[in-house]
């Protein structure tokens, strides 16, 4: 049995940046402003010197990686479960050391898979150490982030957040995350590309093709 590991990389890179990018610069504001037909300037952040952490150094943490240091950010630091050097060079801290880093932290991503060391570490602690008017992104896993806490952050415009997963998933017609202000949410969509459909196709014909010459499967999950 093997799996489609790195199809959907990029797609997730690439939704994180928007979603990134639309809160930095304030697009749902400036949408609803060109719906009023209000004509008004704003002034927004930038990644341009801001610090960044990011949790996750798998294939999309580093994609997110990749693409977000064309912006300049300030800083751009890296968390996982175990600390090591990156085979590019730079540093991945472990987890335990991001309190040192997150008071500071413009923006903070998460790309972490769920497990039972990552269910809602971002809880009321972690986000009550998020600076005023930071941004939390969310395209990991839903359950890693305490919706209950979450919320009130958001109500009281303390601060923002963008988030393709949640918790619960689907989010009921009614629930609170809708309306939050400050909060941009998809329908964890970022992998649903047609170039990841074009990627994992490829990747099936591929295996079976070697599967039928006897040789080595990429992404082997199961003897």
């Amino acid at each position: 049995m093997t799996n489609s590991k790195g199809a959907v990389d990029d797609a997730t890179a690439e939704h994180c940046l928007a979603l990134v990018l639309a809160s930095v610069h304030r697009l749902p504001q400036i949408g609803q402003q060109q719906r009023e037909r209000q004509w008004t300037r704003t002034w927004t952040g930038s990644l341009h010197g801001s610090k960044v952490v990011l949790l996750g150094a798998g294939g999309v943490g580093s994609e997110i990686r990749s693409r977000l240091l064309p912006f300049k950010p300030a800083e751009l630091t890296t968390f996982a479960r175990t600390e090591r050097v990156h085979e590019q060079g730079y540093p991945i801290y472990s987890l335990d050391r991001l309190w040192a880093f997150l008071p500071a932290a413009d923006v903070v991503i998460v790309a972490l898979p769920h497990t039972g060391e990552t269910e809602q570490l971002i809880d009321a602690k972690f986000l009550s150490a998020m600076k005023d008017g930071s941004l939390l992104v969310n395209v990991g896993r839903g359950p890693i982030v305490d919706t209950d806490a979450l919320l009130p952050e958001l109500q009281s415009g303390r601060l923002h957040a963008a988030l393709d997963v949640t918790d619960p998933e689907p989010l009921p017609a009614n629930h609170a995350l809708w309306s939050a202000p400050n909060c941009i949410t998809t329908p964890h969509m970022a992998g649903d590309t047609a170039q990841f459909i074009s990627l994992v196709s490829e990747l099936a014909v591929d295996q079976v093709i070697a599967f039928a010459h006897g040789e080595e499967l990429t992404n082997r999950i199961i003897n």
